[in-house]
């Protein structure tokens, strides 16, 4: 019912009348022809470039659009729903050309809320981070403050607090085990060190004898050695005692 309402409506627009049909004149066809046939045939695929080959076709002649037309009709006559169903019209194009726009918006927000949320969550545990240093440092800085106040334990470097009574009570202290061993062991240290020192010692006072007894033996042989060097000299300067040591 639809397409023959249509191809009624077209026929007599393109005509111009229920008596012009007879006409073989065939004026040009109009922009306001060619806008009517787009109406019409837009849901089948359509667009203005397709309608105006199709005029073109026709040699303009009013007659052979009309035809044209109604074969086009014919043809998805019966399919108008499937065809319905997978057209596609500029309103539809721009509807989802719109919803594919909002869908774009929507993801590049919610991607700016996430690394808005990665930065917040970044921003509070580096805060936290921070808190805790200074709460460290600070508690660190009492300490220091009461350790001085509070001077060296009662009994000596050494003593270590055992307890302290809940009324306010000195502290009492007792020796730690490691000060003593610590104190044992270097007693036993010093106790080496002295006891090498002392063998050195006494192998120095060894040595020095020997020393004194070489240091005499070369004193006597530098002794004998100038003695003979004089009895040569003067034995060159007088030759007959040189002779006279030669006979001899």
């Amino acid at each position: 019912v639809m397409l023959g309402a249509a191809r009624g409506g077209l026929e007599q627009k393109l005509s111009g009348g229920p008596g012009a049909r007879g006409q073989q004149a065939a004026q040009p066809a109009s922009q306001n022809v060619i806008a009517e046939l787009l109406a019409v045939l837009e849901p089948y695929n359509y667009g203005e470039a397709e309608v105006q080959s199709l005029v073109k076709r026709c040699g303009n002649d009013t007659i052979r659009i009309q035809a044209a037309v109604a074969d086009i009709l014919d043809d998805h006559l019966g399919h108008e729903q499937d065809s319905w169903a997978n057209t596609v019209t500029k309103s539809d194009k721009k509807d989802k050309a719109a919803e594919a726009k909002e869908r774009r918006m929507q993801k590049e927000k919610e991607m700016e809320e996430e690394a808005e949320n990665v930065r917040t969550v970044r921003t509070q545990k580096e805060d936290e981070k921070f808190r805790r240093l200074q709460e460290e440092l600070a508690k660190r800085s009492r300490n220091d403050k009461t350790a001085k106040l509070a001077g060296p334990p009662i009994g000596g470097p050494d003593a270590v607090p055992v307890s302290k009574e809940a009324s306010g009570s000195a502290t009492t202290t007792r020796p730690a085990a490691w000060s003593r061993e610590a104190k044992e062991t270097a007693d036993s240290e010093e106790a080496r060190k002295a006891e090498v020192a002392e063998e050195e010692a006494e192998a120095e006072e060894a040595a020095a004898p020997e020393e004194e007894q070489g240091a005499l033996c070369s004193q006597l042989q530098a002794t004998q050695l100038i003695t003979e060097i004089q009895q040569k000299g003067d034995v060159s300067n007088n030759p007959k005692q040189a002779h006279t040591a030669t006979t001899t």
